[in-house]
């Protein structure tokens, strides 16, 4: 956590997403970007740091990849999970609507 906002590894997250080259995945797309120092095995390193909106953007960045059918290939079942919850969010209603109540006879 950075003040008080959770980050993730951008080239962990470019990995796992199937980005050959996640150095420059994440560098194509964010710049700089915020850099953290993180514990590995061989200690604390300098990592790049992603809020969750850019985890997101480099999903739906992998499968718009017109290139690289693999990592399309590879980006889509997280870019489908991510619609999923989207969808879930903003078309259930998040309070029951007391006239959906079933009438009782």
């Amino acid at each position: 956590m950075i003040d008080g906002k959770t980050y993730y590894a951008a080239c962990d997250v470019a990995k796992a997403i199937g980005f050959a080259q996640s150095l420059a995945a994440v560098t194509n797309h964010y710049g700089n970007g915020t850099v953290a120092r993180l514990p590995s095995q061989k200690g604390l390193h300098q990592c790049r740091v992603i809020t969750i909106k850019d985890v997101y953007r480099l999903i739906m960045n992998a499968v718009n990849q017109n290139r690289n059918l693999e990592l399309r290939k590879r980006a889509e079942p997280y870019a489908e999970m991510l619609l999923d919850v989207l969808v879930d969010a903003t078309v259930k209603p998040k309070h029951p609507n007391k006239h959906n109540k079933k009438r009782e006879a």
